[in-house]
């Protein structure tokens, strides 16, 4: 607890800071650097609050303040919180009707906080307005090389020696599993993108920085997002055949050599990994386990819930989760968005990927980089109910804090 509290309150001091000198290096660098990862979340996390969240805090009360003080709040920012708030109004009525039973304070908040994070990105934009960091900057490529050497160490770490033991008690770290997931996981992905966005060439240690921690983070949505992503972007790039050649050739050797070598590196990475060209054991997966909550939860449908679904607050049986003792059985969410929000929301569970795709439309970056994130957001909604992981509002936070000017040739893909 004490570990969690100084950490709160060293990023509460970084928001106060952010808004002094508005600088949020040292909120993203500390942010990347620390092992905010689910392995030590006894560490980083209470009450389904990250230590991180503190560096919102104190921007969010000075803008609020400001508001208050001039009597204005921009369109951009008041006509989504308003509409959010509808929204949040709406549903707790539906479900203190007729979902009473679920109707608790605890998992109401649960399902509110995606939201409010969504309203807090909104904030952000008008806060870090020219004030903006570059993905392409320098700091962000030191950033990500300095990610790929503690990713490296502290991967070595957790793996070698019982430190796990000594912080946490949650059975399935301790089993020995070899994933390393943390939010410098997604400052690497999200850099590739950038690149990919500002049509600039990848140096094979770029993409040796980029996808080490994307392999060892074992998620394998992750590698087919990053998959598509590109050859979405070669498609749509293609002006040039033998440039277009040498990108595709870069990328398969360097990806080549670092597949191999992390493959053999660690025996239980690539068993998990190859199970993805498994078919007939990735549809077993899919419908014994994955989707498993989902099938439990239609069982019980009337045919108003399948219009306004079950109402907010609503949680799902994960059966892999009996074994687990630290960990509730009946969570807020299964592992797809989609399913996820309409079990809770019904066939308006739409509305809240809108303002998700409106705010990434809203921030200071090129069309491309929109386009190509809005497709990260749509392939990873599949395997992951992203909006209700603790890396949520980092991710909303990179969208506001980093830009992205545009010198694609592509017209396509041209600033508007």
């Amino acid at each position: 607890m004490l570990m969690f509290l100084g950490l709160l309150f060293l990023f509460f001091t970084l928001g106060g800071l952010s808004i002094i000198d508005k600088n949020t290096k040292k909120f993203v660098t500390l942010a990347v650097i620390l092992p905010f990862t689910p392995a030590l979340i006894i560490i980083h996390t209470k009450f389904q609050i990250s230590a991180y969240y503190g560096f919102v805090l104190i921007p969010i009360l000075a803008y609020i303040y400001r508001c208050l003080l001039t009597s204005k709040i921009p369109e951009s920012v008041l006509h989504p919180i308003l509409n959010l708030s509808v929204f949040i109004a709406l549903s707790c009525a539906y479900s203190f009707v007729f979902n009473r039973e679920n109707f608790t304070l605890i998992n109401v908040l649960k399902d509110i906080k995606p939201i409010l994070i969504l309203a807090i990105g909104y904030v952000f934009i008008d806060l870090l307005k020219n004030h903006q960091l570059e993905w392409t900057s320098k700091f962000s490529k030191r950033l990500l090389k300095v990610n790929f050497v503690i990713t490296i160490v502290i991967f070595i770490i957790l793996n070698n020696t019982n430190l796990l033991y000594l912080v946490g008690d949650d059975p399935f770290f301790k089993l020995g599993n070899t994933r390393y997931s943390t939010l410098g996981t997604f400052f690497a992905v999200f850099y590739f993108i950038a690149k990919l966005a500002q049509n600039e060439r990848f140096k094979v240690s770029e993409i040796i920085y980029i996808l080490l921690p994307v392999f060892l983070a074992g998620n394998r949505t992750f590698f087919a997002t990053i998959g598509v992503i590109y050859g979405i972007n070669l498609f749509l790039s293609i002006n040039n055949l033998k440039d277009f050649i040498k990108k595709v050739g870069l990328f398969i050797v360097a990806g080549t050599v670092l597949i191999f070598g992390i493959l053999n590196f660690n025996p239980r990475l690539k068993e998990r990994i190859l199970t993805m060209f498994d078919f007939e054991l990735v549809i077993h997966q899919l419908f014994e386990y994955r989707f498993a909550p989902v099938i439990l939860k239609l069982e019980s449908f009337n045919f108003l819930n399948y219009i306004f679904g079950k109402g907010i607050g609503e949680t799902f049986f994960i059966p892999w989760f009996v074994w687990r003792e630290n960990i509730e059985n009946n969570n807020i969410y299964m592992d797809n968005l989609y399913f996820t929000l309409y079990i809770k929301y019904g066939v308006f569970f739409f509305i809240l990927l809108v303002f998700l795709y409106n705010f990434i439309f809203s921030a200071n970056t090129n069309r491309r980089f929109k386009i190509l994130i809005t497709i990260y957001f749509v392939i990873m909604g599949l395997t992951t109910a992203f909006m209700y992981q603790n890396t949520f509002l980092f991710i909303i936070l990179m969208l506001t804090i980093f830009k992205l000017t545009n010198h694609s040739k592509d017209k396509l893909f041209s600033t508007s």
